[in-house]
C-alpha cells in the first residue's frame, strides 16, 4: 500500500504548520475521508468562508429551488436543474468516496435525478424555505450529508480559492500558478497527482468524518447540550416522532416517516431547517464529547504506521469467490490490527469506556478504504438496501460483491441483527455473501455462543467474526 501523501510530507511542511492556520493536511494521493459539514459554514473561523462561502452556497440552494419550483410545467427549468447539480464534485478537493485514488466522482445521473425528485415533492408539499437541501439527509433515504458536500465545494469553489490562495501565503516554499475557478483568476499551488488542477485546502472547523449518518437519534444527542434548543424545538421531536414511531428502527422507513409528516404539514419542513441550523451552533461541543471525537485527527498515520510492516498482501479480485476473500482478508488485518497492534485502545475512551458503535464502522473503514481504493473496490459505507442501511458494501463491479455488517458486543439485539438483518440485507442486495463482525468490548455474555449456534444450525447465514476488542490497562496501571 502506498503511503498517504500529505499535502506537508510532500512538501516537506511541519503539519503544526496547518494547525496554526487551521486548515486540513490534506491526503493528495487518495480521496480523503471527511466532507463538509454544510451546518458549520455560519461558525467558520474564516471569514472568507463564513461570509462569502455562505452566501455562494446560499445563491447556489436558492437558484435550485427557483428552477425546481418551475419545473412541474417547464421542461427547460427541469433540465437546467439537472445541468447545476451534474457538475458537483469539484475534483481539486479529493472528498467523499471516490472509486480511483485522486479521480474525485461526480453525484451521477440516477442520484441526480432522485435527489431532485424528491426536493420537488416538498417544495410541492409547501415547503418554502430554500434551504431545505440542508436537511435532506433527514426525510430521503438515499441521501447522506456526502451529497450535500459535493454540492457545496462545488457553490463554494470561489470561496474555498479565495481560502487556499490567502493560506498558501502563510507557508513558507510553495510555489502557485494561475488558475481559473468559475471565471476568476486565483494563485493556487498546483496538484502532483492531477494534472492541470489545482489543491484547495480545507478550514478545519467545517468538516467531519466519514462515514457519518445523520438521523434523529443524532439529533436528539445534540439536542441536550442546549437547554434553549431544546425547549425551543423539544415539540418537534415530538411532532415527527408520531410518524417516526410507527417506523421503529429502520433508517429508510424514518425517514419516510419524517417526509409524511411534512407533506401533511410543511409548516414542520420549516421549522425543521430552523433547529438544524441552531444545532449547528452546539455541534463544536457535540464533536468534543469522547464519542464525538473525531476520528480522523486520532488516526492521522497510526493507521498507516501499522500497516505498514503489515505481511497482508492483496491481489485485485475478479470473481465472487475472490472478492470474498479479498473481503475476509480485509477483515483479517482489521482484527490482527486491534487484537496485537494495539488498535483496541482506539475503541475506549481513556476511561476505558466502549465508544459509539459508529466508532468501530469508521476504524473499519479508514482501515480498508486505501486498500480498496488500490485495487479499485467500491467500498459504499451506510449504504442504503431498501430495507435499511447496511454498514458496508464492498463490489468489484456487477453483481460481485459482499457486504459487512459490523456490531459491538454490548449491542442488546446482536443475535436478532445476525439472524433476522443482515440476511435481509442480502435479500435486498442480492447477494448471498456477507459477513458478521462482532467487536468484543465487553459485556458479550452468551450473545456470540448464540451467534455461532445459529450459524451451525444454518450455513447460508452470514460468515461470522470475532474481534477480541476489550480495554487493557497499560502494564504500569495493572
Amino acid at each position: 500500500m502506498d503511503a498517504p501523501a500529505y499535502f506537508s510530507s510532500h512538501f516537506n511542511i511541519d503539519p503544526a504548520v496547518f494547525a496554526q492556520i487551521g486548515c486540513v493536511d490534506p491526503i493528495l494521493n487518495y480521496d480523503n475521508s471527511y466532507f463538509i459539514d454544510i451546518t458549520l459554514l455560519e461558525s467558520c473561523e474564516s471569514e472568507i468562508i463564513r461570509k462569502k462561502g455562505t452566501v455562494q452556497l446560499q445563491h447556489f440552494f436558492q437558484v435550485l429551488f427557483d428552477l425546481l419550483s418551475l419545473s412541474g410545467s417547464n421542461k427547460m427549468a427541469w433540465n437546467s436543474a439537472i445541468k447545476l447539480l451534474s457538475k458537483t464534485e469539484l475534483r481539486a478537493l479529493n472528498l467523499g468516496y471516490g472509486l480511483s485514488s485522486v479521480s474525485g466522482q461526480n453525484m451521477g445521473d440516477i442520484k441526480v435525478e432522485r435527489f431532485l425528485v424528491a426536493c420537488r415533492e416538498i417544495i410541492d408539499a409547501g415547503v418554502s424555505n430554500p434551504a431545505l437541501f440542508s436537511v435532506m439527509p433527514l426525510i430521503q433515504p438515499g441521501i447522506g450529508p456526502d451529497t450535500l458536500s459535493d454540492i457545496a465545494s462545488t457553490a463554494m469553489a470561489p470561496a474555498l480559492s479565495e481560502y487556499t490562495q490567502d493560506a498558501i501565503l502563510q507557508i513558507e516554499g510553495i510555489k502557485t500558478a494561475e488558475f481559473s475557478i468559475q471565471g476568476e483568476k486565483y494563485n493556487l499551488p498546483p496538484h502532483p497527482f492531477k494534472a492541470g488542477e489545482p489543491i484547495l485546502l480545507v478550514p478545519a472547523d467545517i468538516v467531519m468524518d466519514l462515514p457519518v449518518s445523520v438521523d434523529w437519534d443524532s439529533l436528539g444527542e445534540a439536542m441536550q447540550y442546549s437547554a434553549e434548543i431544546k425547549e425551543r424545538f423539544g415539540y418537534l421531536f415530538t411532532e415527527f416522532f408520531s410518524e417516526i414511531n410507527r417506523a421503529k428502527s429502520k433508517a429508510a422507513e424514518v425517514k419516510k416517516a419524517a417526509k409524511k409528516a411534512i407533506h401533511e404539514n410543511p409548516l414542520l419542513g420549516d421549522e425543521l431547517i430552523e433547529f438544524v441550523k441552531a444545532i449547528s451552533s452546539v455541534s463544536a461541543k457535540f464533536r468534543q464529547t469522547p464519542d464525538g471525537e473525531s476520528l480522523a485527527e486520532i488516526l492521522r498515520e497510526e493507521l498507516f504506521l501499522l500497516n505498514a510492516g503489515s505481511e497482508y498482501t492483496y491481489t485485485t479480485p475478479k470473481s465472487s469467490e475472490e472478492l470474498m476473500a479479498f473481503v475476509n482478508k480485509l477483515i483479517e488485518e482489521f482484527k490482527f490490527l486491534i487484537e496485537y497492534k494495539g488498535s483496541n485502545k482506539l475503541l475506549h475512551n481513556d476511561l476505558g469506556k466502549p465508544r459509539k458503535e459508529k466508532f468501530a464502522q469508521q476504524l473499519f473503514y479508514h482501515s480498508a478504504f486505501p486498500v480498496c481504493q488500490r485495487h479499485s473496490i467500491e467500498l459504499d459505507p451506510e449504504h442504503e438496501t431498501g430495507v435499511g442501511p447496511v454498514d458496508f458494501k464492498l463490489s468489484a463491479g456487477g453483481n460481485n460483491k459482499v457486504i459487512v455488517e459490523i456490531k459491538m458486543s454490548n449491542n442488546t439485539r446482536l443475535a436478532h441483527g445476525y439472524e433476522s438483518q443482515v440476511p435481509l440485507y442480502q435479500k435486498a442486495s442480492k447477494t448471498n455473501q456477507a459477513f458478521f463482525v462482532c467487536i468484543d468490548v465487553g459485556s458479550i455474555g452468551g450473545k456470540w455462543k448464540k451467534v455461532v449456534d445459529l450459524k451451525r444450525r444454518n450455513d447460508r447465514l452470514p460468515q461470522p467474526v470475532l474481534i477480541d476488542a476489550k480495554w487493557k490497562p497499560s502494564a504500569s496501571k495493572r
